[in-house]
């Protein structure tokens, strides 16, 4: 009984050093011109492959976006409230999540770049290939919008070879068309320790504390108050 568990031991071990340390290739192509595009994802490892192959839906025009207001206004209008009410209640709650958001941001802000830094460096990118081709109605916002794709293709060429980016801007018409292909290798052991230098941090276990206390005094307040009621 001991040698069989033994062996089934040595073989889930095995099998999960073979899982972490192989490398899984993701390779993406998307295509599609207007507001829709084709969506390709083919995942291997080893002799195993997965196809996927599903559309995705870019609204470009604004339209949706106006139809969708006009009806939230439609569903949600609200009557014999008084506005000034509403008006604080909307500051008060902007305020008390903006300096929540805030602090968060002060606590993880180092210990999160760290590890974007390092994630960044768990997975490799063989090739990339991308190709826009876009245009506005005022030919002024495809003149902004192309200098900044310059920017980013400029950067782009001098730092990464295996990436390539073309741009194609069109003055005349508004149209938009995407064209994307490139190759993901990833080997999931990368990946433990930038996870474990983040929730070991020390910055990071004091924000989780802090949350737990605070989670803690609350449902205790809250059971504390009902019991009183009672």
């Amino acid at each position: 009984m001991l040698s069989v568990l033994a062996y089934m031991l040595v073989f889930l071990l095995i099998t999960l050093i073979i899982v972490l340390s192989t490398a899984y290739d993701i390779i993406l192509k998307v295509h599609g011109p207007g507001s829709s595009a084709d969506n390709e994802i083919k995942i291997k490892w080893l002799c195993f492959s997965i196809y996927i192959r599903q559309p995705v839906t870019i609204p470009f025009s604004g339209r949706e976006s106006e139809e969708a207001v006009k009806l939230s206004d439609k569903d949600f209008s609200v009557k014999n409230v008084d506005i000034n009410d509403i008006s604080k209640y909307r500051k008060q709650v902007e305020k008390i999540s903006f300096s929540k958001v805030l602090k968060t941001y002060r606590q993880l802000r180092s210990p999160a770049f760290r590890f974007l830094k390092a994630f960044s460096r768990s997975f490799r990118v063989p090739y990339a290939k991308a190709s826009l081709l876009f245009g506005f109605k005022d030919p002024s916002y495809t003149g902004i919008a192309c200098g900044y794709a310059y920017a980013v293709k400029g950067y782009i060429d001098r730092y990464h070879n295996n990436l390539v980016f073309e741009i194609d801007p069109d003055f005349v018409d508004e149209v938009f068309d995407l064209e994307i292909a490139g190759k993901l290798r990833i080997r999931p052991y990368r990946f433990i320790f930038p996870f474990i230098q983040f929730f070991l941090d020390r910055e990071v276990l004091h924000f989780c504390w802090e949350r737990f206390v605070f989670h803690c005094k609350k449902r205790f307040h809250k059971s504390h108050t009902d019991h009183s009621m009672c």
